[in-house]
């Protein structure tokens, strides 16, 4: 479910820029928004099954589905690593390719 993992770390850095956005937490502390996402490796393949470019592609859709249900203001930058399996997802996002069963 690496979609879902993906999904659920941007949610939760958006999350955090919600309470920290302005330089001053809900709670006092003098914690900054986060402003980039450096995503090294996306994901692993669970149990090698599913090969690595895949295992990226669900990833990077899990990240597109939780930047853009984010308020502008709350959204971090995504940076990508170098990585070949990350670079062929990436360009195979960029043309709509679908996860499918990898979600």
């Amino acid at each position: 479910c690496l979609f879902q993992e993906a999904l659920g770390a941007v949610e939760s850095v958006v999350s955090f820029n919600r309470l920290h956005a302005s330089g001053k937490g809900t709670d006092g502390s003098d914690l900054q928004a986060i402003e980039v996402i450096r995503a090294q490796k996306l994901g692993r393949s669970p149990g090698g099954k599913v090969k690595p470019v895949e295992a990226q592609l669900a990833c990077l859709w899990g990240f597109h589905a939780g930047l853009s249900q984010a308020p502008p203001e709350y959204r971090p930058l995504l940076e990508l690593s170098g990585d070949a399996a990350v670079q062929e997802a990436y360009a195979m996002y960029r043309t709509g390719a679908n996860p499918g069963e990898y979600q």
